[in-house]
């Protein structure tokens, strides 16, 4: 993925609903178990990512790199349905706090990707890990991933 300076992020973040990105923030400030310093490098990390993934996608397309595109969004929908299944399973462990699942679910989404590049390696085209943690954070300003418990 590019690199961005906290300027593009910025900007990027200014000409996308502004929705997206509060419920990414929101999801960081309900996250339990660390303190707000980590907490909100967690979501600086987060927002850089997510917008580098989404430039990433649109730089892709601009270039007519189909097949890479392709891939990607296939990945794409295999951390979706990880992340659908995460949320249920944090709906269902009640033991297990909010910090923990985050890192947990960091590391199940990182073998899925080493699975996913072990595919595609034939291809000659491999993803790197900044990209599967893009998507997530991606689909957690969508709305569905979250890392907390309702109450």
């Amino acid at each position: 993925m590019p690199r961005v300076e906290p300027e593009e992020v910025e900007e990027f973040i200014k000409h996308e609903n502004n929705e997206k990105q509060s419920k990414l923030e929101m999801k960081f400030h309900k996250l339990e178990g660390i303190d707000e310093q980590s907490r909100n490098n967690l979501l600086q990390t987060a927002t850089e990512l997510r917008c580098r993934y989404l430039l990433y996608l649109q730089r892709l397309t601009f270039q007519n790199f189909h097949q890479e595109y392709d891939e990607i969004k296939k990945l794409e929908k295999k951390v979706e349905d990880i992340c659908n299944d995460a949320v249920v399973e944090l709906q269902m462990d009640n033991q297990i706090t909010s910090a923990r699942f985050y890192l947990r679910f960091k590391k199940e989404l990182k073998l899925a990707l080493d699975d996913f590049n072990t595919l595609v390696k034939i291809k000659k085209f491999v993803v790197d890990l900044d990209v599967v943690h893009g998507q997530m954070f991606h689909m957690a300003s969508k709305c569905f991933l979250r890392w907390h418990r309702e109450r």
